[in-house]
């Protein structure tokens, strides 16, 4: 009666013959348990499938009893299948792969039932991110060190093989950080067990119920399906740090914890989790700010490309890094007439040739084109010292803003790139006439204006000294071709 609950569907005389056979009597030491169709079965763990091959039955029976403590009991689920081609393939997708299962097959030839176990895949427990990288526990919380397959989203499975040593099997995120992803992680299914690879295991007796007499073979297979899948999120990087562009002051200020790289435009090196390319890698102190423009970071001249993120802490990621690539400051120089100096005799030079005194700051990278003319008159004192004067500005430049800085004293040093007291002369305003009085050593400074809106932002050029003016009498005295 045990016995017929073991072989559902059988004959009595398949029981007869399965007895007569000896189904407790598996020889350990026999290539293939004798009666049975040990050597005509495969597992094919990837696509979770049992196949027979080489059939010489004609009706294959397949269960899958339930087995505690090596003792089999009842079957569930008996399935019958016609051979055809002398194959049958047995689907094993609904098996529950965190639990051992067993298949027990025979024929209506080869009568004598013979059962494979296949292992519990590995079940996962949490996946921690770190570094780009995703490793997983098991449910003991151990490190999980066999190969894994992992998927973004509804994506195909990819295969992570086990490292060689004896670290946690790592997947590489690093392409799923920008904007953050569902990795789908399990454990990888076995190679497949051929019949060869079967026979290669000793058959174990395992108890038929509560029976001390009644046997029946069990291969217990190494091998496993494909484990359950665990999900792992991977966080979406930080956005980039906001940077401070001073386009007139030539200045790019980070803030604090932030670190940068400097490019050559057009480098396309990998970063790497260390931001590479190294020497060019600066990290700014915590808690502080630092300006890039510091030391010779920004190429004024060529123009150039920084990178600039978050760093990583010990409890975050590094953010995106945003990319700001700037142009080369203009360069204007000054194209002046200066007038006669005095007669070394002291006679008194003709005031005439102050009257129209000129000079231009023209852009060194056009057509030469005239961009702001400048012209000096001094007020004549019928006979005396002039005791005043006018400067006329004119933009003629219909693209751009010009500036410029009257200095006046004994000891006059070049302004700033921040000086106060700078004015600024729209495209398109007509003349600016700056009215003089002889009281000072008088410098005029002008520049082009700086471009902080729109498509084509541009730094502010370096102040050009266009005229300097005397105190005994104004002459002036025009820099010629001075950049």
């Amino acid at each position: 009666m045990r016995l017929n609950k073991i072989i559902v569907g059988a004959s009595a005389f398949a029981m007869a013959a399965a007895l007569s056979a000896g189904v407790g009597s598996a020889d350990a030491s026999a290539d293939k348990v004798e009666g049975s169709v040990s050597d005509k079965i495969s597992i094919d763990y990837k696509n979770q499938t049992l196949k027979l091959a080489e059939l010489d039955d004609t009706k294959i029976s397949v269960a899958f009893p339930t087995v505690k403590d090596k003792k089999v009991g009842a079957d569930k689920n008996l399935c019958t299948y016609d051979v055809d081609s002398k194959k049958v393939d047995v689907d094993l997708s609904t098996l529950n792969v965190t639990k051992d299962n067993y298949i027990k097959v025979w024929g209506n030839k080869n009568k004598v039932p013979v059962i494979v176990k296949i292992p519990a895949a590995t079940q996962l427990g949490k996946g921690t991110v770190k570094d780009n990288k995703i490793t997983v526990v098991d449910k003991a919380k151990a490190e999980v060190k066999v190969a894994l397959d992992y998927a973004i989203g509804n994506g195909e499975f990819n295969p992570q093989a086990a490292d060689t040593g004896d670290k946690a099997t790592a997947i590489d995120v690093a392409n799923y950080t920008q904007l953050g992803a569902t990795v789908r992680v399990r454990t990888s299914a076995s190679e497949e067990l051929t019949n060869v690879k079967l026979l290669e295991l000793t058959a174990q007796e395992y108890a038929v119920g509560k029976s001390t007499t009644e046997k029946v073979s069990v291969y217990e297979a190494t091998g496993t399906f494909a484990g359950k899948e665990a999900k792992v999120k991977v966080p979406k990087m930080a956005n980039a740090p906001k940077i401070k562009v001073d386009w007139t002051k030539g200045t790019v200020t980070l803030p604090k914890g932030a670190e940068y790289r400097v490019n050559t435009i057009g480098d396309s090196a990998a970063l790497g989790d260390g931001f590479n390319p190294g020497d060019k890698l600066v990290l700014t102190a915590v808690g502080t700010s630092v300006d890039v423009n510091k030391g010779t970071v920004l190429d004024f001249e060529k123009g150039g490309d920084i990178d600039v993120r978050t760093a990583k802490t010990d409890k975050k990621p590094a953010s995106k890094y945003l990319s700001f690539v700037y142009g080369a400051k203009a360069t204007y120089y000054v194209d002046g007439n200066s007038p006669a100096a005095p007669s070394p005799d002291g006679k008194k030079v003709d005031d005439s040739v102050y009257d129209a005194v000129s000079s231009s700051v023209k852009d060194k990278d056009s057509d030469g084109k005239e961009v702001v003319a400048i012209s000096y008159a001094r007020t004549k004192g019928a006979g005396k010292t002039a005791t005043s004067g006018a400067i006329t500005i004119s933009n003629k430049d219909a693209n751009g803003d010009y500036q410029y800085l009257l200095l006046s004293g004994d000891s006059i040093t070049a302004p700033t790139a921040d000086a106060k007291g700078v004015k600024t002369i729209k495209a398109k305003a007509g003349d600016v006439t700056l009215k003089l009085k002889n009281k000072n050593a008088q410098k005029l400074y002008v520049r082009k204006a700086a471009v902080t809106k729109g498509n084509s932002l541009a730094w502010a050029t370096d102040w050009v000294e266009v005229m300097s003016l005397t105190k005994t009498d104004m002459v002036p005295s025009f820099t010629k071709t001075a950049k």
